[in-house]
């Protein structure tokens, strides 16, 4: 703060130095009427100086102020985000044990596209609603979990009413296999948007407030 009043504090001593070397100069002839004008304009610099410095302080307060809560919403989303992004690994992690390539089993398995489900996350939508609140690479990551979002929704919607009856011992269909990567890389995005996830949380509970 008082680096703000430098200025001010300048324009004083220059005023007070130019009065004493006018005294010291002329003293009998020095009147203060003579230097009304000039004092006038230094009030006036000062008087703007200060309003200056107090307007700074106001929006440098602001500023802070709406740092904090940003980071307040940005944990509170990240804190319901692990919780959405859990669940939905987990739905992630059964549905790509379901239709995992079998070559040698020795039972007939019966696969239905309707009970290949992955539960929709209202705290998933909502941090990529807010993606902005995350770094860069947090972002990436969670853009590269939603891309398995939408994988996903194009094979239910392609698939809607398929079933499969797979004999023993008979491998995947073509759709199906590329299903199982394509989820199981689902899978592993996910847990690396975990990952970053718990990370950026960590450094920002560390970060002095």
């Amino acid at each position: 703060m008082k680096q703000r009043f430098d200025l001010f504090a300048i324009c004083l001593l220059i005023f007070a130095a130019i009065l004493v070397t006018a005294m010291a100069t002329d003293p009998k002839g020095f009147s203060v009427r003579d230097w009304q004008p000039l004092m006038a304009a230094f009030v006036a610099l000062a008087a703007a100086s200060l309003a200056y410095h107090a307007a700074m302080a106001k929006l440098d307060h602001d500023r802070e102020v709406l740092a904090e809560e940003r980071r307040r919403k940005a944990l509170a989303v990240c804190l319901r985000l692990r919780f959405g992004a859990g669940a939905q690994k987990h739905d992630i992690d059964n549905l790509a044990f379901r239709i995992r390539p079998l070559n040698h089993a020795t039972f007939q398995r019966d696969i239905a596209a309707d009970t290949l489900i992955v539960r929709s996350q209202p705290a998933i939508e909502e941090a990529w609603e807010n993606v902005d609140l995350f770094p860069a690479d947090l972002a990436l990551a969670l853009h590269n979990m939603q891309l398995g979002r939408s994988n996903y929704e194009l094979f239910k919607e392609r698939y809607a009413d398929q079933r499969w009856t797979l004999k023993p011992g008979e491998a995947l269909p073509s759709e199906l296999h590329r299903a199982h990567e394509a989820f199981s890389l689902w899978g592993q995005n996910s847990e690396q948007c975990i990952k970053q996830l718990l990370e950026f949380v960590r450094t920002e509970l560390r970060r002095p407030v």
